[in-house]
């Protein structure tokens, strides 16, 4: 098997005010035909060699991909060339995709988790690009049309965004040499998929709530920094959030769910892009217990923050974290989407060193490194409520 990706370094951070979404939404319309492949050939072409594709989109990137027999990687990489140069976009099918990414909002709006982390995110990074929805809103889907769609691909769709992995049975140099001649139409503008906005967190503390039809709360807690995306301060956070929240042994999960049950569930996580970054618990519990829930919580994020993790503890974040990476990177989907967002970023040898950056953090310097990204003073609250039943 071989899986082809293809990322494009640009998402909902490089959109102007005027087209909030445009890049989820191009997404939608990739492999919606081109002069040669009509509609539902790119589809039918990847299956008949007995794969599958999909696509995703994000703050910072758009990526498109094939995983199918390693026999056809040339004819999937001519596959998505063709779509990513030239792009039909028929009217008919935007119109069609319009109203299924309206759904998609709709079905975001009614989702606790997804419009808790929405709502979040709109207000810890207030003022910067990363407070938008990846999806946007009705009012801006509403103005997008085939021309704004080829002046954004025009801006930002340009080589010296595009990284393209291939991983799997196949010969590198027969690859590299098909790449440079599929490539070679596509002119260059000078554009590139690092985000040009700084983000320098103030001292705010924020709380806000959302009322839904659930039964029980729903809570995201969390401090945003700067970005720390290729530092070694990454790292530490990544071991931190192991150490407070991943696995049945870890700190929060251990008392909010193992001993006392008063979550059904609890994690943290470190959230890392290329102008931001996140470092945050989310919880879920019967709004009885909330006192107690963000009682502990907070005895923890201070904890953490106030004395350096046992080595023993520390080992076993260290060695959970570094069998995550291998049993991600076994997948050759995987593979290929770690190798070609790192390639993005300017990161591939970062990310080649990643075991051994892992084992050279400390308790101490992981200690010295929440203290001046996550301070008490800019944490940020949000809760979905269940509504008030008479």
């Amino acid at each position: 098997m071989a899986a082809v990706d293809l990322w494009v370094a640009t998402g909902t951070s490089h959109e102007e005010d005027s087209e909030v979404g445009i890049s989820h939404f191009l997404e939608h319309l990739f492999f919606k035909g081109t002069p040669t492949r009509p509609v539902g050939v790119m589809d039918r072409e990847v299956k008949t060699m007995g794969g599958y594709n999909n696509a995703a989109t994000s703050y910072d990137f758009t990526h498109y991909y094939i995983v199918l027999p390693a026999d056809h990687v040339e004819l999937a990489m001519e596959v998505l060339v063709d779509a990513l140069l030239n792009m039909a976009l028929p009217p008919e099918e935007i119109e069609r995709e319009r109203q299924v990414v309206l759904e998609e909002i709709s079905r975001k709006d009614d989702s606790p988790h997804g419009k808790l982390y929405d709502d979040f995110l709109s207000v810890a990074f207030e003022g910067t690009p990363y407070s938008r929805p990846i999806l946007g809103t009705p009012e801006s889907l509403q103005v997008i049309g085939r021309d704004q769609f080829n002046d954004y691909r025009h801006r930002r769709y340009s080589p010296e965004n595009i990284h393209l992995a291939v991983c799997g049975q196949v010969d590198p140099e027969a690859v590299l040499s098909k790449a440079e001649r599929l490539f070679e139409p596509l002119p260059k503008n000078g554009s590139n998929g690092i985000s040009a906005h700084s983000f320098h967190p103030k001292p705010k503390t924020s709380e806000f709530e959302i009322k839904k039809d659930v039964q029980q709360t729903y809570l995201c807690w969390g401090v945003p920094t700067h970005s720390i995306q290729g530092t070694e301060d990454e790292i530490a956070l990544d071991i931190l959030s192991t150490v407070l929240g991943d696995g049945r042994s870890s700190r929060l999960v251990s008392r909010l769910v193992e001993s006392t049950g008063l979550c059904s569930g609890v994690s943290a996580f470190v959230w890392v892009l290329s102008g931001v970054g996140l470092f945050a618990v989310e919880a879920s519990y019967d709004g009885g217990d909330e006192k107690a829930v963000l009682d502990i919580i907070s005895e923890e994020f201070d904890r953490i923050r106030q004395e350096p993790v046992p080595e023993k503890e520390f080992e076993k974040a260290r060695s959970m974290l570094l069998a995550q990476n291998a049993y991600g990177l076994e997948r050759l989907s995987s593979k290929a989407g770690v190798l070609a967002r790192s390639s993005a970023f300017d990161l591939l040898d970062l990310v080649v060193a990643y075991p051994e950056r892992i084992r050279s953090c400390t308790p101490s310097h992981a200690l010295e490194a929440i203290q001046r990204c996550c301070p008490r003073d800019r944490e940020v609250r949000g809760f979905v409520r269940p509504e008030n039943r008479s």
